[in-house]
């Protein structure tokens, strides 16, 4: 009818990303793969994983840790990290792609 408001537009329900699995939940299967197991590449790699991916959220137990003096210092350093992180998914993502 005229002057009728229309309803508000519905928004698509948007569904939540599944989680990755955590490092230690594939650690084992991946260490067993002979193409990663065997190679001194494949080694260093576990290695760096192991030291890097194991308490992903462990930041969280250390914010308070840090002095609001180094917050400045300490910050930009999170952040590039956390952009070496995305830029090796991307990596590993585009030799997927690849194959």
């Amino acid at each position: 009818p005229p002057g009728a408001e229309e309803p508000p537009a519905r928004r698509p329900a948007t569904v939540p990303a599944e989680a990755p699995p955590a490092w230690e939940t594939v650690a084992a299967k991946v260490a067993n793969d002979p193409c990663i197991r065997y190679t001194a590449g494949g080694k260093e790699f576990l290695q760096w994983m192991a030291q890097h991916a194991g308490d992903p959220d462990g930041w969280r137990e250390l914010v308070n840790a840090v002095p609001a003096h180094w917050v400045g210092v300490i910050a930009p350093i999170a952040e590039s990290v956390g952009k070496e992180w995305s830029l090796f998914a991307e990596r590993l993502r585009s030799r997927q792609e690849a194959v």
